[in-house]
């Protein structure tokens, strides 16, 4: 009887095969593959990265330039663009008047000085993406709009990979003329120079009307006057 049930039990549980899991070296030969191919990739992606950033940027300096122009027309004048210092938001780059690094913000300028002062009000903030270089053709850290949306002076901005030259393929420009217009180029002897001064881009003169055309109008003006009253006087007479 002992026999037969020492039988029952092992039948009943069966044979069963021993789990197997990773060994260790195993499972340190799968994280070496995983970390060679993930640095043969990692540098095929490093252009992508950088080329995003660079389009981030551009896309956000030219955002904050329509915003401000609409923003000057709008409230008559005293709208300005000013850079971020250094340390802003933790960034440590934008060291010169020229580098704006590190973002900028609009602000309704009341005394129109170009700087942030107590009570001016800041309607929009803009933070570079991290590890992109944008310089100004000029030593300045404000741009200041009128009251038709014109810059104080025409401009050029570069926006590069960090420690990159205007020849990387990353690299972009943008460019406003003093009438408004922004144009964005991957020319890199475009990129600090402003749309006024651009060979595809003749510069555009604002043009008034003259004493000789105001005198041509007066007497066109006065001429169908008296031709109006001519026909009055006729119809008149003849009734």
């Amino acid at each position: 009887q002992q026999l037969h049930i020492r039988y029952l039990s092992r039948a009943r549980h069966g044979s069963r095969a021993p789990v197997r899991g990773f060994t260790a070296i195993e499972l340190m030969v799968v994280i070496s593959l995983v970390a060679i191919l993930a640095a043969l990739a990692a540098p095929s992606f490093t252009p992508i990265i950088q080329n995003w950033r660079v389009r981030q940027a551009v896309g956000g300096l030219q955002s904050s330039l329509y915003f401000a122009r609409s923003e000057a027309i709008k409230r008559g004048g005293n709208i300005t663009i000013r850079k971020e210092p250094t340390g802003a938001g933790g960034c440590t780059l934008a060291s010169g008047g020229a580098n704006w690094d590190c973002g900028w913000f609009v602000f309704v300028d009341t005394n129109d000085n170009g700087a942030l002062n107590t009570g001016e009000e800041v309607l929009q903030r803009f933070a570079s993406p991290a590890n992109i270089e944008v310089t100004r053709s000029v030593t300045q850290s404000n741009i200041r709009f009128d009251r038709w949306g014109r810059p104080n002076a025409p401009f050029g901005f570069s926006v590069v990979p960090l420690n990159k030259s205007t020849s990387d393929p990353a690299a972009r420009g943008l460019c406003m003329s003093s009438g408004g217009r922004i144009r964005v180029t991957s020319d890199p002897a475009e990129f600090l120079v402003p749309v006024d001064t651009h060979a595809n881009y003749p510069p555009h003169h604002e043009r008034g009307i003259t004493l000789l055309e105001s005198l041509v109008a007066i007497v066109v003006a006065a001429l169908g006057i008296l031709g109006i009253l001519g026909v009055q006087m006729r119809t008149l007479t003849d009734t």
